[in-house]
């Protein structure tokens, strides 16, 4: 997709919490009013009051029912300077260095009122996306006013909508940003207060007349433009600074970033500098909304590099899962092996139903599942080891061979020796492994968001709405809408399982081999055969995305055996074993499972699970057993390739392999052995069709 896709997927996702807020009603008055209520004195704003005469003149204006658009503009416009200017802000070591800058930006039949800010808190990047050209400003945007008149059909749901489009391009340019709050000045003099963050959208329900009580309008200005980087939206723990010369020329701008230890909150923070200035990593389809996962690559006093993951969870009380930082914790504690290792994390840095005053009153009271109003979402910031880039970009077959294998055994280890379960298996979760990584480490597991633990050989219930669609199982898509019901009376039955994340791998599997070439040329749409229908793997509706991959799981021999010759000349015939064998392992298991859930197999679903450790050492096997035949030919020897495809010649060169793809026989080590050197690199990178 491209980025002004994405950027139209985050605008239709907001624009449905907008619908969700106004269906269930806007919040009390009440909450707001205690939020700004420290902003300004009663004796400061009596003061203002007494005055000023702007307050008087733009009341009159935008409660007559006759006043045009420019005139209902411009009298907000002077009584939001004449407030800003009477109350000063502190700049020293605050979000503003100095006062903020307030100008008209005209949209269609509304006017906005752009308020914009400098200071630490600011990337000082140039805007980015789909609104580049139109509003430049977004970088640098505090809050905006949205303007009504007569002839916009003002209403909650049409005010919010309208404030979408620049909610999105606030959050898509400023990373740091946890939530952005904005005001509708509206006929009669009233106006409307509106809250996005990642958990939603909340509004005022009742607009609130400013003459009746302005000191509440003053506050919400100076709150909506407050010095305190909290108070408007900002992750103070996020910071930046230009580095000047002598001349006072600015060369850089280096960012900061603090992380500090969970549990631990007296212990000071500890700092990590930020390279670039934005993150390396970003979710695209859910900045705006949902977890919006960005990852920061640092560098800490040592001089170590290191990877910060930020994101977004349920923290729903009693409801939702541990946090993603406990899974890290029991992975460091257990040594497991082939999955990211943590170095620091904390898991609640952020909580969105703090930003909604329910940090001032008694929150266990509100944490009940029937109350919309408490639906809580907690930032955790992950500070992990830095490894390779993703699968994706490997350079050689054996490369991505022996970062397939440790992801398994990666799998393998958080299972059995820590107790966690995945369940979100994908290519996006895999990552090469550092340059001369060793055995266990030369591919790596990432992103334990979706993870479970399992207790007792007792597995999660089935979810379809977790995890990545086209790497879901069968098994879990099929089961999906029977499995919050059935897991009640049948834990064992209805089970998101180790065997589904492994059908998982088999589908990274499937997404490379016989979909690369290795070259530029000779591109085949979705791999060239109907088994591999990648459109309708990723399909939304989880009955369309479970067809699709049964077309390719239940395929027989024969027809599998089609599929197996149209892969490229650029795997080698082991990989192509190494393909089969996993079908046949995986076909067998998507069968033994649906005639468990069908009632008639003579073993249960626990009983099948009881062999974990055997269906590791089988899959486990094949790879190996491909690492060995790699390895032997690169060495003048050759070791036969049991159950080879049909039509698969063991003893000599494919057909149609051309003589320059032989390798350096130098350059290949045992597959025992760590990946010391890289294979020659190819005239042309692994491509994908």
């Amino acid at each position: 997709m491209a980025m002004s896709d994405f950027y139209q997927l985050n605008i239709q996702k907001l624009n449905n919490w907008v619908d969700d807020a106004v269906n269930r009603g806007g919040s009390e008055q009440s909450y707001w009013v205690r939020t700004f209520a420290s902003m300004a004195t009663d004796s400061k704003i009596k003061q203002y009051l007494n005055t000023t005469t702007k307050l008087d003149n733009t009341l009159t204006v935008l409660e007559n029912p006759a006043a045009e658009r420019t005139a209902l503009t411009d009298a907000t416009l002077t009584l939001l300077e004449d407030v800003l200017n009477y109350f000063p802000k502190e700049p020293l070591g605050k979000i503003r260095q100095k006062q903020p800058f307030v100008y008209v930006y005209a949209s269609g039949n509304n006017d906005e009122i752009v308020i914009t800010g400098d200071g630490p808190q600011y990337q000082g990047n140039s805007c980015i996306g789909e609104s580049a050209s139109t509003m430049p400003w977004l970088p640098e945007l505090l809050t905006l006013v949205h303007i009504e008149h007569k002839d916009t059909s003002p209403s909650a749901k049409n005010t919010l909508r309208r404030m979408v489009p620049y909610v999105v391009g606030a959050f898509f340019n400023q990373a740091t940003r946890n939530f952005i709050r904005m005001i509708s000045i509206e006929p009669a003099g009233t106006f409307r207060l509106a809250h996005f963050d990642r958990n939603g959208v909340w509004y005022t329900e009742k607009m609130h007349k400013i003459r009746d009580d302005p000191g509440i309008f003053i506050k919400v200005v100076l709150g909506l433009t407050s010095s305190d980087p909290e108070h408007v939206g900002f992750d103070s723990r996020i910071t930046w600074k230009d580095i000047t010369n002598s001349q006072g020329e600015i060369l850089r701008r280096v960012g900061n970033i603090k992380v500090a230890e969970r549990g631990y909150y007296r212990k000071r923070p500890v700092d990590y500098r930020i390279i670039g200035r934005a993150p390396v990593y970003r979710e695209r389809s859910s900045w705006a909304v949902g977890r919006d996962t960005m990852g920061w690559l640092v560098v800490n006093k040592s001089g170590r590099k290191l990877f910060v993951k930020d994101s977004w969870h349920c923290a729903r009380f009693r409801l939702s899962g541990p946090p993603e930082v406990r899974f890290f914790e029991t992975a460091k504690e257990n040594k497991v092996v082939g999955v990211a290792r943590m170095v620091q994390g904390s898991e609640k840095v952020y909580q969105t139903m703090l930003f909604r005053d329910f940090g001032r009153v008694n929150v266990s009271e509100h944490m009940l599942n029937w109350n919309p109003y408490i639906d809580n979402m907690a930032k955790s910031r992950i500070v992990t080891e830095v490894y390779g880039s993703s699968i994706r970009e490997f350079k050689t077959p054996r490369q991505f061979l022996y970062a397939f294998h440790d992801a398994v055994n990666g799998h393998r280890s958080l299972l059995l020796d820590g107790g966690i379960l995945h369940c979100d298996i994908s290519v996006k979760n895999i990552l090469l492994g550092q340059p001369n990584a060793k055995v266990n480490w030369r591919g790596v597991l990432i992103d334990l968001d979706c993870a479970v633990y399992v207790e007792d050989g007792v597995y999660p219930p089935t979810e379809a709405n977790q995890g990545t669609r086209s790497f879901q199982s069968v098994t879990v898509l099929s089961t999906q809408i029977k499995s919050i019901d059935y897991y009640i009376a049948n834990k064992d039955k209805y089970a998101h399982d180790y065997l589904d994340d492994l059908e998982g791998f088999f589908y990274v599997l499937t997404y490379f081999i016989p979909r690369y070439t290795g070259t530029n040329n000779a591109h085949r749409q979705n791999g060239g055969h109907p088994f591999i229908d990648l459109m309708n793997w990723g399909n939304a509706d989880p009955v369309m995305s479970c067809k699709a991959k049964k077309r390719l799981v239940n395929a027989s021999d024969a027809d599998f055996q089609v599929l197996l010759d149209t892969v490229s000349d650029y795997w080698d015939a082991p990989f192509v074993v190494m393909y089969k064998k996993w079908h046949g392992f995986i076909r067998d298991i998507v069968a033994s499972k649906q005639k468990i859930l069908d009632g008639k197999s003579d073993i249960t679903m626990v009983q099948l699970r009881d062999q974990v450790k055997e269906h590791y050492e089988t899959l486990l096997g094949f790879v190996s057993e491909c690492m060995a035949s790699l390895a032997a030919s690169a060495k003048g020897t050759r070791l036969p390739l049991k159950e080879a495809p049909i039509g698969v010649d063991v003893d000599a060169p494919r057909a149609t392999r051309s003589t320059t793809r032989k390798r350096d026989m130098e350059e290949v080590e045992d597959a025992e052995e760590q990946l010391a050197q890289q294979p020659r690199r190819r005239s042309s990178k692994a491509k994908l069709n």
